[in-house]
């Protein structure tokens, strides 16, 4: 009797043992479907004296970083114009905590001035890629001129509107200042040109000695500007003066390429017909009779 009651014992005892064994497994197995499907990122090891995680290094994982650290505005949109996502540098654009700009409507960022516009481009964006200049509303009235660019993105099976935004509060200074800088080097070039000692300036040293910039770095900016050198503009400048006073007619030829500085008559006449095509006289004769 005592033989069987320990019997007994035994093979509940197995049984439970085996019950445990096949939970384990069931559980080892699950997670096994689980990291072949991909549907698992991290595994938790228990050590005796540390807990060890592992991840995998997915795609989406860089992509997320990626998208953190870049300097430009990322958001995704649905179909009502609600931020589903955004990353912090939008949040910052806006000068709003993260977690208050998820869930509220794009829209409400967008100044009056640029809504029209934002409103084309929302529509555009779910037939294709479109980009427009918008004026942002941030936090504090301050308005944020931005590249607004949109298309789609299939997300878990379900389409949204990827935003990027692209800061150009910078561009728009650098341009402004640039346009000053440009004004500047016409009338100091208008000063030198006036000059009696203009033959014997040197002129990148007289302009940069006057603007206190590196005249290459100047020259560049007109150029780009302007579309034409520095030294063009000086020549085309000197033409658009002689031809004033071509047409008051109170200075003859000789006196007028003395006035403006030029070497002789000659080098007069043959820049002035390399600018305007005919030459001086012709100016005034066909001036003259108009």
């Amino acid at each position: 009797m005592k033989n069987v009651t320990q019997l007994l014992k035994q093979i509940t005892r197995l049984t439970k043992e085996n019950d445990a064994l096949q939970q384990q497994l069931h559980v080892a197995m699950g997670n096994m479907d689980a990291i072949k499907a991909g549907n698992i990122d991290a595994l938790v090891v228990a050590h005796k004296k540390a807990v060890k995680i592992y991840t995998e290094p997915t795609a989406d994982k860089t992509y997320r970083i990626l998208i953190e650290k870049m300097h430009e505005g990322a958001l995704t949109l649905d179909k009502k114009g609600m931020i589903l996502y955004c990353n912090s540098y939008f949040a910052n654009m806006v000068g709003l905590p993260l977690e208050t700009v998820i869930g509220t409507t794009m829209n409400n960022f967008i100044d009056e001035v640029s809504k029209k516009a934002y409103l084309v481009l929302f529509n555009q964006g779910w037939q294709g890629f479109s980009q427009d200049e918008v004026y942002l509303s941030a936090k504090k009235g301050n308005l944020i001129p931005a590249l607004l660019s949109v298309n789609t993105l299939v997300l878990e099976n379900s389409l949204v509107l990827s935003v990027i935004l692209t800061d150009l509060t910078h561009q728009k200074n650098r341009a402004a200042f640039k346009g000053l800088l440009i004004q500047k080097i016409i009338k100091v070039i208008d000063e030198m040109i006036r000059l009696d000692e203009f033959l014997t300036i040197n002129n990148s040293d007289y302009i940069s000695t006057h603007l206190n910039y590196d005249y290459t770095y100047l020259s560049n900016i007109f150029s780009e500007i302007r579309g034409v050198t520095i030294q063009q503009h000086i020549i085309g400048r000197k033409i658009e003066m002689v031809k004033e006073l071509l047409l008051h007619g109170e200075l003859n030829l000789t006196q007028i390429a003395y006035n403006m500085q030029y070497s002789s008559v000659a080098h007069l006449s043959h820049q002035f017909k390399k600018i305007t095509g005919i030459s001086p006289t012709a100016y005034k004769q066909r001036n003259n009779k108009n």
